[in-house]
């Protein structure tokens, strides 16, 4: 089974090792262009964690020119990034071709010179189409996502620099009662997906139906965003909680151990995939977890009955999508299951 990150153009390093080592295979990410992957991103996929998937496309000039400009207007604002999406959302034509907002017409404009690098990259509405605009969209929120992770990243700094000078200061090992240290592995604290939540999953469906996972594996989706999956699931009335995987880290440390349980996760996937009524393995249900150097990981498994992804993601954002006939999986998938990853 090829896991398949969602609505999500970036992941952290420690989130996609424990997709790699749970499900035993790396995780497939899209992103909205090639010439925009963050550098972080690429060190993750050369540690072979994750399959970068990004849609043919001749008009990333055009993109950076709009990004550009788009970026002027929102420091102008004094907002940046997504930010100013979720508050000057009506005026964004990402998903409606029809608004006339001023935005899209400073987007769009063309000077009377229109001699400049930028002006010719610029384009014109008949040329707006709504995969350029969830291209556009995606950056933002990437740009917006690489924003909080940066901060998350100095707070866990702090909180070490602060155990340390507590570890120091009493001699102990542990902090004082009182203070709270993130754990390293923590996968997402602050849950981006908050900001325009509908927004985000309509975007990356448009790359997915442009761009299937690959046609000879079969595939389910997973996040760690609890936010995305209750939005998911508040949408599909027939979805159920198949069962909750607890992964002891502690058990980490043997190999054999941890290829056997991946197997025995991805077989499970594999067998919901086509029985919503398969039983979860006995080993996987009796399996604990604390004891470890770090909190055990959970892995809720939702079920989504009779529904293909095709038509899971085509419902729940209102918009008639259709997947590429001709990169579009052969195996037929009779139930779409959906993975919440926390810790």
């Amino acid at each position: 089974m090829k896991p398949v990150y969602f609505p999500f153009t970036l992941i952290e390093e420690s989130t996609a090792l424990a997709i790699k080592k749970n499900f035993g295979s790396a995780c497939l990410i899209y992103q909205a262009s090639e010439t925009h992957v963050p550098k972080s991103l690429k060190k993750v996929e050369e540690n072979g964690l994750i399959e970068i998937c990004t849609p043919e496309s001749a008009d990333d000039q055009r993109l950076d020119a709009v990004l550009r400009e788009y970026r002027q207007i929102a420091d102008l604002h004094g907002i940046g990034g997504l930010s100013f999406l979720k508050t000057r959302k009506d005026e964004i034509p990402f998903f409606n071709d029809s608004s006339k907002s001023q935005i899209r017409a400073n987007i769009l404009r063309k000077s009377s010179a229109g001699n400049s690098e930028d002006e010719q990259h610029r384009p014109s509405q008949q040329k707006t189409d709504p995969l350029f605009a969830a291209r556009i969209f995606l950056l933002m929120a990437q740009e917006f996502d690489i924003e909080q992770q940066d901060t998350e990243s100095r707070l866990n700094d702090f909180a070490d620099m602060e155990k340390d000078l507590m570890k120091n200061l009493t001699g102990g090992d542990e902090p004082e009662s009182g203070f709270i240290v993130a754990g390293k592995n923590e996968m997402r604290q602050d849950d981006t997906a908050a900001y325009m939540t509908a927004e985000r999953i309509s975007a990356w469906t448009r790359l997915l139906c442009l761009c299937p996972p690959p046609p000879e594996d079969k595939s389910f989706y997973i996040t760690d965003s609890r936010v995305i999956v209750d939005y998911v699931l508040d949408r599909c009335e027939d979805a159920f909680m198949a069962a909750t995987i607890k992964i002891d880290n502690s058990a980490d440390s043997d190999a054999d151990q941890v290829e056997n349980r991946a197997e025995m996760i991805s077989g499970y996937i594999n067998a919901l995939a086509d029985d919503a009524k398969a039983e979860i393995p006995e080993a996987l249900a009796d399996e604990t977890g604390g004891s470890g150097p770090f909190e055990p990981v959970f892995f809720s498994v939702h079920v989504i009955p009779e529904r293909q992804p095709e038509s899971v993601f085509s419902d729940i954002t209102d918009l008639d999508f259709k997947m590429d006939q001709g990169k579009k999986s052969k195996i037929f998938l009779k139930n779409t299951v959906i993975v919440l990853a926390e810790n």
